[in-house]
């Protein structure tokens, strides 16, 4: 018997390592498994993926990728623990070991349910990511974050252009440029932090796709062309867009983050809206057809029966897409919480946000998301702290669960003392903190600081 063959039997027999067909191992496969039982879950981790990279196929796979699954829920990384013995389980559904994976997949899901349901956000800091973020420099601002109170990072995945900044994601996938892996590295991170990461992604404005095909392009009524033309945003009535947003999600959602907030470019505008299959679609569906001449998003003046079922149907439809990219997402992680974005108009003046927006609070209420994420417009005015606690107040009142209702604003500058005074009851901390959060916001290079956070009435 070799040296080791006989270390793996002393380990089986000792009740370190699970049972499982004894095949001849490769060195890197025992230095994981002496790594695992001296309970450095770290490092047994990467020796096991190495193992299972270069020996494809190899018949100690099945053990490599088991105990690989161990040494991550040795680390109590709990949802990329149940990702693994869920792609076990996939990988190998007939093995001996498929029992004990469902058991801890069951008891994984349990357990995370229970510390979803007792880590809600309360307050959240806004992240757009670049390539000047380094992880160690994260990991200082994670750990100064953590402090001042904020328990959850949201961050901006994507980039849609701008003065020499290039199109695409900072995740990996197939379906768009890459721009760099941000999510991985940052991610875990902030889960040693004990902070909570969503991922804040557009659903239409996704203009490296537009560049690529300008075929998929929403079309627009232009009121001074007297004509249609192309807009900036995915026309979500193609299937083929509806499919490519899906798969895109889908990649997304194989991170181990703990929710994703839907943009608010998933709303068309009141001239928006307007490609060929909609307008097919809603003749098919009404018998009649909507002609958008005279449509003039400013002075909305068109307000005929046919304009009204041509708005209701358009957000019914922006919503049935939702809810369709939702349950697609879900599959691909069911652990995720999903929160949508919308304006303040759609909790002051529901009419209004309907009109110009396709932004209907019943509909979305109906989609059962976890957050409902209120944009304010905020400039520091008295009017701004009179406004804010209505829009809260009112936000209660039409959503009927409190805990659902964030508010997001966002912060010019450096905030004086009074203006940290006059927010801090509604956000939920004292003054002191929020200047520190400021600060810490305006060191990071976050211009404006843009947070969002639960009022205090609702927590």
């Amino acid at each position: 018997m070799t040296l080791r063959l006989f270390m793996f039997v002393i380990l089986v027999l000792s009740g370190c390592v699970t049972p499982g067909p004894i095949s001849v191992s490769p060195p890197e496969f025992d230095e994981g498994l002496m790594l695992y039982n001296q309970r450095d879950y770290r490092r047994a981790e990467l020796i096991f993926n190495q193992v299972i990279a270069r020996y494809p196929g190899a018949p100690f796979l099945i053990q490599a990728q088991w105990m690989l699954a161990r040494s991550i829920e040795g680390q109590e990384d709990l949802e990329r623990a149940l990702m693994q013995y869920q792609l076990f389980v996939q990988n190998f559904p007939t093995h001996p070991y498929r029992s004990e994976a469902n058991l801890k997949i069951t008891r994984l899901e349990e357990k995370l349910h229970s510390w979803r349901k007792d880590r809600q956000v309360h307050l959240a800091v806004v992240l757009p990511l670049s390539h000047e973020f380094s992880v160690g420099l994260l990991e200082r601002w994670m750990d100064r974050l953590e402090k001042v109170g904020v328990d959850t990072l949201v961050v901006k995945v994507f980039h849609n252009g701008g003065q020499n900044v290039p199109l695409g994601v900072f995740f990996q996938t197939l379906q768009a440029p890459v721009l760099m892996d941000g999510l991985t590295m940052l991610v875990r991170a902030a889960h040693r932090h004990h902070l909570k990461v969503f991922a804040w992604m557009s659903v239409r404005q996704m203009n490296w796709k537009i560049q690529a095909d300008s075929r998929w392009a929403d079309l627009k009524y232009d009121s001074l062309k007297m004509g249609l033309i192309p807009t900036e945003g995915l026309d979500l009535f193609q299937p083929a867009v509806q499919d490519y947003i899906i798969a895109l999600y889908q990649d997304l959602a194989g991170y181990s983050l703990d929710g994703i907030v839907f943009g608010d470019d998933l709303f068309y505008k009141t001239e928006e809206g307007l490609g060929l299959i909609a307008r097919q679609q809603f003749t098919m569906d009404f018998g009649e057809v909507f002609l958008p001449k005279g449509l003039n998003r400013e002075s909305l003046m068109v307000s005929n029966d046919v304009f009204w079922r041509w708005i209701g149907w358009k957000s019914r439809q922006v919503y049935h897409f939702l809810n369709v990219l939702k349950q697609a997402v879900h599959k691909t992680n069911p652990l995720l919480q999903f929160g949508l974005m919308l304006s303040e108009e759609s909790i002051l003046n529901p009419l209004q946000a309907l009109k110009k927006n396709s932004q209907d609070l019943l509909e979305a209420k109906h989609q059962m998301l976890d957050y409902y994420v209120i944009g304010v417009e905020f400039a520091g005015t008295q009017d701004d702290f009179i406004r804010l606690p209505q829009i809260a107040a009112r936000s209660y009142q039409l959503m009927g669960q409190p805990e659902k209702v964030l508010l997001r604003i966002r912060i010019q500058g450096t905030p004086d003392a009074s203006l940290s005074r006059a927010l801090a009851p509604m956000v939920g901390f004292d003054p002191s903190m929020f200047l520190r959060l400021s600060a810490l916001g305006h060191e990071m290079g976050l211009e404006p600081l843009e947070f969002i956070f639960r009022p205090r009435s609702a927590q």
